[in-house]
């Protein structure tokens, strides 16, 4: 069976238009770039928030090893925070790629 299309389907260049033009992803958002600078469309946002927030992880993880918990729990903390944002960005709103990011 054909996937039906909808007419809002095809409306992503909006989002792709104010990233490129802003660097954030709503026009109301706060003033700056909030988005990674490499983004260039909503569909790149979640690979680098997810790049990010695997740096953090990894770092956390290293801190960890190495007897510094404070410094640990804090990039547990940002790396938390980018998985979350992450996942957001998602352009399946539901799928496994965002299940996977939300855990």
């Amino acid at each position: 069976m054909k996937k039906p299309v909808r007419q809002r389907d095809g409306q992503q260049w909006n989002s792709d238009y104010l990233i490129k033009a802003t660097g954030r992803a709503v026009h109301h958002e706060g003033d700056g770039r909030s988005l990674p600078p490499q983004a260039r469309s909503i569909r790149m946002v979640e690979k680098y928030i997810t790049r990010s927030a695997e740096n953090a992880e990894r770092l956390a993880w290293q801190a960890e090893e190495g007897g510094n918990r404070l410094t640990a729990r804090q990039l547990y903390r940002i790396a938390s925070e980018r998985y979350r944002e992450a996942q957001h960005f998602c352009v399946l709103i539901v799928g496994p790629r965002k299940r996977e990011l939300h855990a």
